[in-house]
């Protein structure tokens, strides 16, 4: 069978898509040899094809830390890569309550501050849920509570918004 040019590069993509829709599910779901034997494979590990997300944000929404460990040991991995809503690895963390990892995170140099494209940040999102577990971390790392969300909310209005203050 003779290919032209074109399906031999439509093929091409089909292989790298296929391995990166691999390696997003072998981190969601915390096959860590599998992630370990893909990685190497992976041309663009900062790019997210499934869901708009990378790789590292499926294993933080899974809470798969061993998983982020070994993907933050990848050469060129961007720690504060951003979905198309402008949320980070770190941001999905916190979402997923997943405190060990936001650590984690954040001993990489995550930036703590970053919003999304609604202005909320991980501390925003952590007080939201009540972890004050999440809330502490975050803060004894620098987080600005005095941030604004879009709609001007700092941390301290949602929390009293959500019956959060004694």
């Amino acid at each position: 069978m003779n290919l032209n040019r074109q399906q031999l590069v439509l093929l091409d993509v089909g292989v790298i898509v296929q391995k990166m829709l691999n390696l997003y599910h072998h981190c969601r779901d915390g096959n860590i040899d599998k992630v370990i034997e893909q990685k190497g494979d992976i041309n663009n590990i900062n790019r997210g094809y499934y869901w708009d997300i990378t790789p590292l944000m499926a294993a933080c929404i899974g809470g798969h830390k061993n998983i982020v460990k070994e993907l933050l040991e990848i050469k060129g991995i961007d720690i504060n890569a951003e979905d198309v809503d402008g949320r980070t690895a770190l941001w999905y963390a916190t979402n997923h309550e997943h405190p060990e990892i936001m650590e984690l995170l954040i001993s990489y140099n995550a930036l703590i501050n970053k919003k999304d494209n609604d202005g909320y940040s991980p501390l925003h999102i952590s007080t939201k849920k009540g972890n004050i577990r999440c809330v502490t971390i975050l803060l004894s790392y620098g987080a600005n509570i005095n941030q604004k969300t879009n709609k001007c909310f700092t941390s301290i209005h949602i929390a009293s918004k959500e019956n959060m203050i004694n």
